[in-house]
């Protein structure tokens, strides 16, 4: 092997070496980036100012106990009905009732109040759904569990839920009830 052969080698293995540092390092920027985004994505929750419009809302309770549980079962609405429980640490229930008049689906929608940044926008509809079956004229009791991704621990926002119905062909889509809460989010 003559030594421009030799010298040739080791250059394109310099290049080589060289373009996969610059790969790794742009991966690593973009990683960094996309974390920032992240964390910018849930301060913009957890900075928030509640402003004096929204200063009545509440917080949600964190559980009912097994009697207030019992109570819940019995309650007769005379309209439907949403009640949210629940902190960002632990998840938040949420109790509905709804009078069947025919077969479709409940699912919850969630809103940053003052922004109408939607919650979770897929997220949320697709674990709070509930299957209606039977149209007999009832309220029925539904329970859905799950975390509110946007907020930080303690840091609350006002939020606002919607429970919706969408018939069982998907043709009719129809926003039953709301409810406003101060939420705070779940810290990943």
């Amino acid at each position: 092997m003559t030594s421009s052969k030799f010298i040739n080698i080791v250059l394109k293995a310099v290049r080589s070496f060289w373009v996969i540092v610059l790969i790794g390092f742009f991966g690593i920027i973009i990683a960094i980036g996309v974390l920032f985004n992240q964390v910018n994505e849930d301060n913009e929750f957890g900075s928030y100012k509640i402003p004096e419009n929204l200063a009545h809302m509440k917080k949600t309770m964190e559980g009912f106990s097994k009697t207030e549980m019992d109570s819940l079962k019995l309650l007769k609405p005379e309209t439907e009905k949403l009640i949210i429980t629940g902190t960002g640490y632990g998840g938040y229930t949420f109790y509905y009732w709804h009078k069947s008049k025919q077969p479709g689906n409940l699912y919850i929608r969630g809103f940053e109040s003052q922004r109408e940044v939607e919650l979770m926008e897929k997220e949320l509809p697709k674990r709070t759904r509930k299957t209606v079956v039977s149209a007999d004229g009832n309220y029925h009791l539904y329970t859905s569990e799950t975390a509110i991704h946007e907020g930080t621990f303690e840091k609350f926002y006002p939020a606002r839920f919607e429970l919706w119905f969408e018939s069982e062909n998907g043709k009719e889509k129809e926003k039953l009830t709301e409810i406003e809460y101060l939420i705070d989010g779940w810290d990943r």
